[in-house]
């Protein structure tokens, strides 16, 4: 299991993950609660549209996003809406393993998280996954060994992955290629999740 953190949107709201729930809190008061099937892996990601990823433990991702109101009057609606300060389950999808990491999003809205992969003849590897923000799939990428803690995502949208081989990752889920991951699995040395900063990995 990995320990959830609390996080914090624009508008000042706190979101802290525990038991089966996501609890929104605004200055410093509990507003809403966030259901999940099962209890949160990991710490929540927040969009820059607010919405909000989980991760459980069975591996399902969920999104919650702010929900809209419409009104009609004498037969006219307004089909633009006003958005409520609530948050409703947009959707959930079922990845198929048990979560390595903490979902994280990207500059274009995209969620990246890690799971158990399999042993190929002996090779343990872990599975990356890009979903797209209207919870479909978009795709996975192997890596070698077990995904650590967190993913990195660059402004330039390539995705990091430190494993607990000593592994660094880094894979481009759009490009033409067939093979878009590069790793320093020849030179293995590295042991927590990655960080980017100034354009460079540490």
């Amino acid at each position: 299991t990995l320990t959830p953190s609390p996080v914090v949107s624009n508008d000042g709201q706190v979101i802290v993950a525990a038991g089966s729930e996501g609890d929104i809190l605004a200055n410093g008061v509990l507003f809403q609660k966030l259901n999940l099937d099962a209890p949160v892996y990991g710490t929540p990601a927040i969009a820059a549209d607010g919405t909000i990823y989980v991760m459980d433990t069975a591996g399902k991702l969920y999104a919650f996003n702010y929900v809209k109101w419409f009104f009609c009057f004498g037969g006219s609606c307004n089909f633009t809406g006003l958005q409520s300060p609530c948050r409703a389950r947009r959707w959930a999808i079922n990845l198929g393993s048990a979560p390595l990491t903490s979902p994280i999003t990207g500059s274009d809205g995209m969620i990246a998280t890690a799971r158990v992969g399999g042993n190929f003849f002996g090779i343990v590897y872990s599975l990356v996954d890009m979903v797209r923000p209207d919870g479909v799939r978009f795709r996975e990428e192997p890596v070698h060994g077990n995904a650590i803690g967190a993913l990195a995502v660059s402004a330039d949208q390539k995705v990091y992955a430190s494993t607990d081989t000593g592994t660094l990752a880094r894979i481009d889920f759009f490009c033409g290629a067939s093979n878009c991951k590069i790793d320093d699995g020849s030179n293995p040395a590295n042991s927590t999740p990655p960080l980017l900063a100034f354009g460079s990995v540490y």
